[in-house]
């Protein structure tokens, strides 16, 4: 989490601390939507890298896949088409 986005957390907190005390409810319904938008933002990143894991473990699967395949083919002595 970066600086700002911890900046942001603190904030929102601040505003929940008080809107419990009696401060009111629009500042804990700001906090609460600011909230909801940074765990949407969260959410979405942690996807997309999960995706982007997802790729990178699949490319160095398909380079073994095709190592053994051309050891095999080197091994029975024919050669790559």
């Amino acid at each position: 989490m970066s600086a700002e986005e911890r900046q942001k957390v603190e904030e929102a907190s601040a505003v929940l601390r008080k809107a419990r005390a009696g401060r009111g409810i629009r500042e804990l319904n700001q906090a609460n939507a600011e909230l909801k938008a940074l765990l949407n933002a969260k959410t979405s990143e942690a996807d997309a890298l999960a995706s982007r894991v997802t790729e990178l473990e699949d490319e160095p699967t398909a380079a073994r896949t095709s190592l053994r395949q051309m050891i095999r083919d080197h091994s029975r002595g024919t050669l790559p088409t």
